[in-house]
């Protein structure tokens, strides 16, 4: 191969000397440098009115050499990748016909070229530094003086410009050395604020380093999982409130229970107060008519004996008394037992009535404790659905792995509560069938003592006289008729605090919602406002970023421009200097200029071959070996290289290169994915026979991401990188 390529390069050469020998021509040679060392296949294209007429590479030390005929003007363009391209004219035309066939001196014409540093114009080379052309004066070929200055100081403000350029990245980098000290000051001492306002400065003036971003995840991290604590302790606390709430609620509750059933006890005692008073009143009058009755038939009788005799009169009279007497016994016998009748059926009704109200309270009670037991379930499940929706968008942010730990724990939460309910349920219902069973045995219980009361009741009714029966049916009939309008008026006022009840009810619950949208509607205006606050954000750190990386990218160019630029200075002034003194420091500063470019060299390889980019680290150390040949450090890291590339690790990588310079041409080429949720923009850029692969992902919701063969980049490096 080795051979092959040389012999190319004298065909070429030989090939531009057949072709101008046949006619008188005038030899231009010269060499290609970088001003430190050859420039190897440098492009040297030589057109004649915008048309080309040949090309050469320049051969392995740098050198070329062409020959032009006369009456030409030729344009030769000397080129090379990464390096800014330099022109010259050559004009033979006017030579006299007697000077013709005179042997001319070879023009020697060496170039230097020097690396292109993006961020600065060099439109001003697109026109020729230099013109050769025939003095008739003197009779020889010479330049363009004046046009050579010109360009020379033109050239120089272009160098100025480019060491502006790398003194403000060196300015950079000495400013996020500083920044990332602080921002790890502050870390250290947990000041959150400050580390993420200096790392967010650090991105700022370096945005490719990737140590900010990830500190600021760190920070992300640390913060999220405090909050998540303070959150949880927020939430027990709500939850223990609650529930001190809700036993307050139920004390009260019961307390207005007790005070209504001792207000109805209270009222059926003064009913029967009442009833038995009414009673006791009629029985009473009853009895005054009969005794009047009987006092005046006794009055009567009275005067009949008196009318018949002394003796009779005294003995009817005695008599009468007896009777009376035992009437009164008998009479007062009946009232005691029918009072005692009536006192037992009241009773009876009484505590029937009691337990109605308590079977009916009961299941009032039950069905108010179920349905809050639904509605404390709905508001627990509703605030895990909020919660888990929250922690959701906190574990998006922060990273996949935290979303799949916290739905772990948000899973874990609800099967515990799902326990829990369970149990609670279970026990509700356990404890319902007790009060049921409990109420229904007491049911039982009344009902036999009051059908006992009504069977004393039927055997005290037969056997009482007829008036007896006839004013206890009356008065039956009356208590019946007041027992009915107590049932109406208690039913009314039963019904009427039920409704009322109910109507608290509905209103806590009305106003529960109300508070509950309102909530619902701050919280997602909340929601609404920090996601604008973090797209805004993320918009300006992108802004930010790019203009950064942009800025950052032209100062490095510049400073090794800028340095370049010193060593070709260093090297003029060598070849023209006189004293050995100034020698001797011209090659000090010489010395320690390449020291700084060996340092650059070997750190952008150090940090290519940590990112496994073994083949540009590989050129990297190569280009470090030309500066210092013997230099141990990179002689190990080009073998640990190519050992790494030829690692069975690495085959796929050679096979993927190799996959990928078949299929692309040099230079980007884009292709667009749009697959569900996000779009690809690809690029493929091929340079030094070497392929590597930009990804720029858009999602749907507004976030973008970069990445250089699966490595995470700026969306600026992409821009940059891939620019067309």
């Amino acid at each position: 191969m080795f051979f092959y390529r040389y012999s190319f390069y004298f065909i070429l050469i030989f090939y531009s000397f057949s072709i101008f020998s046949q006619e008188l021509s005038i030899k231009i040679k010269g060499k290609i440098t970088d001003d430190l060392h050859p420039i190897v296949d440098a492009n040297i294209i030589i057109t004649q009115n915008s048309k080309i007429v040949n090309k050469l590479l320049t051969d392995a030390t740098g050198h070329f050499n062409f020959s032009v005929p006369f009456g030409v003007d030729y344009l030769i363009t000397v080129s090379k990748d990464e390096f800014v391209s330099k022109k010259f004219d050559i004009n033979t035309n006017g030579i006299p016909p007697e000077k013709s066939s005179s042997n001319f001196k070879v023009i020697q014409a060496d170039i230097t070229l020097f690396k292109r540093m993006k961020g600065v114009d060099y439109s001003i080379l697109d026109q020729p530094i230099i013109k050769y052309s025939y003095n008739a004066e003197d009779e020889v070929f010479a330049f363009d003086e004046k046009l050579l200055q010109d360009m020379l100081n033109k050239i120089e403000t272009i160098h100025e410009t480019e060491d502006d350029i790398i003194l403000k990245l060196k300015q950079e980098e000495s400013a996020y050395k500083n920044t990332i000290k602080l921002a790890d000051k502050a870390f250290s001492k947990e000041d959150w604020q400050s580390a993420i306002v200096k790392y967010q400065e650090a991105n700022k003036i370096n945005p490719k380093e990737s140590y900010p971003l990830n500190q600021l995840d760190n920070i992300t991290k640390l913060v999220s999982e405090k909050l998540a604590l303070e959150n949880k302790a927020k939430l027990d606390k709500a939850s223990a409130d609650k529930a001190l709430a809700d036993k307050a609620a139920a004390d009260k509750l019961a307390l207005d229970k007790a005070k209504a059933d001792k207000a109805l006890a209270d009222k059926a005692l003064a009913d029967k107060a009442m009833a038995d008073k009414a009673a006791a009143d009629k029985l009473a009058l009853d009895k005054a008519k009969a005794d009047k009755l009987l006092a005046d038939k006794a009055n009567a009788d009275k005067a009949m004996a008196d009318k018949a005799a002394a003796d009779k009169l005294a003995l009817d009279k005695a008599k009468a008394d007896k009777l009376l007497a035992d009437k009164a016994l008998t009479d007062k016998a009946i009232a005691d037992k029918a009072a005692a009748d009536k006192l037992a059926l009241d009773k009876a009704k009484a505590d029937k009535l009691l337990a109605d109200k308590a079977l009916a309270d009961k299941v009032i009670a039950d069905k108010a404790a179920a349905d809050k037991l639904a509605l404390d379930k709905a508001k627990a499940d509703k605030a895990l659905a909020d919660k888990a929706l929250a922690d959701k968008v906190i574990a998006d942010k922060a990273a996949a792995d935290k979303l799949a730990l916290d739905k772990a724990k948000a899973d874990k939460l609800l099967a515990d509560k799902a326990l829990a309910d369970k149990a609670l349920a279970d026990k509700a219902i356990a404890e319902k069938a007790a009060a049921d069973k409990l109420l229904l045995d007491k049911a039982k219980a009344d009902k036999l003592l009051a059908d006992k009361a009504l069977a004393d009741k039927a055997i005290a009714d037969k056997a009482a006289a007829d008036k007896l029966s006839l004013d206890k049916a009356k008065a039956d009939k009356l208590l019946a008729d007041k027992a009915l309008a107590d049932k109406a008026i208690a039913d009314k006022a039963a019904a009427d605090k039920l409704a009322a009840d109910k109507a608290k009810a509905d209103k806590l619950l009305a106003d529960k919602a109300l508070a509950d949208k309102a909530a619902a509607d701050k919280l997602a205006l909340d929601k609404a406002k920090a996601d604008k606050l973090l797209a805004d954000k993320a918009a300006a750190d992108k802004a930010i970023a790019d203009k950064a990386a942009a800025e950052k990218l032209a100062s490095e160019n510049k400073a090794r421009l800028d340095l370049d630029k010193k060593l070709k200075e260093i090297s003029i002034a060598e070849s023209t200097s006189k004293s050995k003194v100034e020698a001797d420091r011209l090659a000090k500063e010489k010395s320690q200029m390449l020291d700084y470019k060996f340092i650059d060299i070997i750190a952008k390889a150090d940090k290519d071959f940590s990112l496994k980019r073994y083949i540009d680290a590989k050129n990297g150390y190569i280009e470090a070996l030309l500066i210092k040949v013997d230099d141990s450090y990179s002689k190990g890291r080009v073998l640990e290289c190519v050992k790494l590339l030829g690692s069975d690790g690495n085959q796929n990588i050679d096979e993927r290169q190799k996959q990928l310079l078949a299929k692309y041409k040099p230079g980007v080429t884009e292709e667009i994915i749009s697959l569900e949720g996000v779009v690809i923009v690809k690029r493929v850029l091929v340079k030094n026979k070497v392929a590597y692969v930009y990804e720029k992902k858009i999602f749907n919701w507004g976030g973008v991401s970069c990445y250089r063969d699966n490595e995470s980049i700026t969306l600026s490096a992409f821009d940059i990188d891939t620019k067309k």
